[in-house]
C-alpha cells in the first residue's frame, strides 16, 4: 500500500518540477525577453525591447519573406543579431552625446530643437512625396517616434560640431598628403576640372551669383568660405569635384549641361537639381592620366584630411566618454530569442 507520505512526496515534486518549468517559461516570454538589460550608459538601462522597436520594419520584411517562424533560421538569427548590434550602439552613442551636451551646456533648447526637426521632417517628407507614409510604415516608425529619432540627430551634431570646432588642417598638411599620395591626383579621364558651390534655395544662389559678377565677392573667396561645411553637413557647400569627363560623369544631367558651354575660369548662372542650386565653375581641360597639380586639389586634399582629422577627434572624445560613463554592452544579450548557430 503506497503511503501518504509517498503521495505527498510525489506531490510535492511534481509542484516543483512544475515550478522549475513554470519559471522557465516565464523567462522565455517575449514581456521577459523584451526587459533583458543589452547595455548600461552611467547606470541608465537599455533593454532589448527598445533595441527591437527600431527594428519593426526589419522584422515584417523578415516574417514576410520567411514565416512566422522566422526567428528560428539560423540564417536570418545571425542577421538579427547584427541589425541589434548596430541598434544598440546607436543607442548608447545617442545616450552618451545626450549627457555629454547638458554637461558642456551646448544641448540646442527645446525651441531650436523643435524647429530642426521639423525642418528636417519637412524635408523628408516633400523629397519622399506620396511614398513617404508607406516609407514610415514600412520602417515601423510613426511620424512621433520618426521625429524622435531626428531630435537625437540634431543634438549628436551639435555635440559633434563642437567636438571639431577647433579642428585645423594647414597648407603643409596637405602638400605633405599631396607628395605622399600624387598618384591619387591624376585624371582618370579626359576632361575638365570641375568646382561648384550648392545652395539650399535660389535667393541665396542668386545673390551670391551677383555679389560675383558685380566685383563683390570671387567665386574662390566664397569657396573657401564654405569648403569646411560639407564635413559639418551644412549649406552652403563649396566641392572640388576634380576632373570630370564630357561623358558618363555620373553626374545629373542639369549639372552636366550647366558645365558644358564654360570655358577656363568661367561660372555659371545659378542652375538647379535635385540637390539645391549650384554655381559651376570650370577649370583647366587635363589629358586622362595627367598628373593634377598641388594648387588645383589643395581644397579636395584639404576636405580628406578634415574629414579624417574630424572622424579621429570625435572617436577618441567618445571613448573617453564611454569610459567615464562606465558603458556597458552586453552582446550575448543581444542573442536573447534567436536560434544561434554555434
Amino acid at each position: 500500500m503506497v503511503s501518504v507520505k509517498k503521495i505527498v512526496a510525489s506531490a510535492l515534486v511534481g509542484v516543483l518540477m512544475f515550478s522549475a518549468v513554470g519559471c522557465n517559461m516565464v523567462e522565455k516570454t517575449q514581456a521577459a525577453i523584451d526587459k533583458t538589460t543589452v547595455a548600461t550608459v552611467n547606470g541608465e538601462k537599455i533593454t532589448l525591447g527598445e533595441v527591437d522597436s527600431h527594428l519593426k520594419g526589419v522584422f515584417t520584411k523578415m516574417k514576410s519573406q520567411y514565416g512566422d517562424k522566422y526567428m528560428d533560421d539560423p540564417q536570418v538569427a545571425q542577421q538579427i543579431l547584427q541589425q541589434r548590434q548596430s541598434v544598440v550602439q546607436s543607442l548608447v552613442t545617442d545616450k552618451v552625446l545626450g549627457i555629454e551636451a547638458d554637461k558642456l551646456g551646448i544641448k540646442p533648447s527645446e525651441e531650436e530643437i523643435k524647429k530642426k526637426v521639423d525642418e528636417q521632417f519637412e524635408n523628408i517628407k516633400k523629397g519622399m512625396g506620396d511614398n513617404f507614409d508607406k516609407a514610415l510604415e514600412g520602417e515601423g516608425y510613426t511620424e512621433d517616434t520618426f521625429k524622435d529619432v531626428i531630435k537625437n540627430q540634431v543634438i549628436n551634431q551639435a555635440v559633434q560640431d563642437y567636438v571639431i570646432k577647433d579642428v585645423k588642417v594647414t597648407d603643409e598638411d596637405a602638400q605633405k598628403y599631396y607628395d605622399e599620395n600624387k598618384q591619387q591626383f591624376v585624371a582618370k579621364e579626359s576632361g575638365v576640372l570641375t568646382k561648384h558651390l550648392l545652395f539650399e534655395n535660389e535667393e541665396e544662389a542668386q545673390k551670391a551669383y551677383d555679389e560675383i559678377q558685380s566685383g563683390k565677392t570671387t567665386f574662390n573667396d566664397l569657396f573657401t568660405k564654405y569648403e569646411n561645411n560639407k564635413s559639418e553637413n551644412k549649406k552652403p557647400i563649396a566641392e572640388n569635384l576634380g576632373v570630370v569627363p564630357a561623358e558618363n560623369s555620373g553626374l545629373v544631367q542639369e549639372f552636366v549641361d550647366g558645365l558644358k558651354p564654360l570655358k577656363e575660369g568661367e561660372i555659371s548662372k545659378p542652375i538647379k537639381t535635385q540637390f539645391g542650386y549650384h554655381i559651376i565653375q570650370a577649370g583647366a581641360t587635363y589629358e586622362k592620366g595627367a598628373q593634377l597639380p598641388f594648387d588645383e586639389v589643395k581644397s579636395q586634399i584639404i576636405q580628406i584630411l578634415k574629414q579624417q582629422k574630424d572622424s579621429e577627434k570625435f572617436k577618441a572624445d567618445m571613448d573617453q566618454w564611454k569610459k567615464d560613463l562606465n558603458v556597458k554592452v552586453y552582446d550575448d544579450k543581444l542573442q536573447e530569442g534567436l536560434k544561434i548557430s554555434k
